[in-house]
């Protein structure tokens, strides 16, 4: 199903760029306003730094003011919780012309696809109900993914022998396919989605998961229909 997305922004596009020392730029800042309400208005829930953002049943991703540029070593982070496994979730994506998403296919696995580069596919399960750190933290041609602060799984591509311009993202909780529809909504709650312009380490992150988990709110698990009433959870987890 497609979607236009509520405009909030200007029709010529401008990117952060990052710049060598620069701070992490915390996405989430970029599309909430003095009032605390998202500009594309997702319902408000309580997430690991004050209020996180659930997108089930919005069907509407959030772009943001500005793109924001990768370069070539970059750290991205994000808390998400699926309400949903079915279909796929995009966690972040770029604008249309520029390719590049970070989604869950169906609770089974996490991608990453980017324009001119190699996709990066990586099983694991997730379970609805549960809140997740990802991290993808890339250098060059090494790319590593971490879940909760642990080394999921790591890559070196070959180098790209064409012209590629330069990743950035623009959209969360949907990936955008033209300059006003998106696909593949994110189900379930998104919170702190931030870049760093760095590759950050695997004990970095470590410790970047150990502390902020410490916050996470139980949210309940979403409603199920079991053949076994065995098989029904007692209640929502922070994993």
């Amino acid at each position: 199903m497609l979607t236009r997305f509520i405009p909030a922004t200007a029709i010529v596009m401008s990117v952060i760029c990052p710049a060598l020392g620069q701070e992490p730029v915390d996405l989430e800042s970029m599309w909430r306003i003095s009032a605390g309400e998202a500009v594309s208005s997702p319902f408000r829930v309580p997430g690991v730094d004050g209020y996180a953002w659930d997108l089930l049943h919005r069907q509407q991703g959030i772009q943001l003011p500005r793109g924001v540029s990768l370069g070539d070593e970059y750290t991205v982070t994000v808390w998400f919780n699926l309400s949903d496994a079915s279909g796929r979730s995009a966690l972040l994506s770029s604008a249309a012309h520029n390719h590049w998403l970070l989604m869950v296919n169906a609770g089974r696995s996490i991608s990453l696809e980017r324009r001119g580069r190699p996709s990066m596919n990586i099983e694991h399960d997730f379970m609805p109900g549960r809140w997740y750190h990802l991290a993808l933290a890339v250098n060059g041609q090494r790319v590593s993914m971490y879940l909760d602060g642990i080394l999921l799984a790591a890559r070196v591509f070959p180098p790209v022998t064409n012209q590629v311009p330069p990743s950035h993202i623009r959209v969360v909780g949907a990936h955008q396919i033209s300059a006003d529809k998106a696909d593949h909504f994110f189900k379930g709650i998104i919170d702190r989605p931030m870049v760093h312009f760095k590759e950050l380490a695997g004990d970095e992150l470590r410790a970047q998961y150990l502390a902020e988990t410490q916050t996470i709110p139980i949210v309940p698990m979403p409603k199920q229909v079991f053949v076994n009433p065995a098989d029904a959870p007692m209640q929502g987890t922070r994993g």
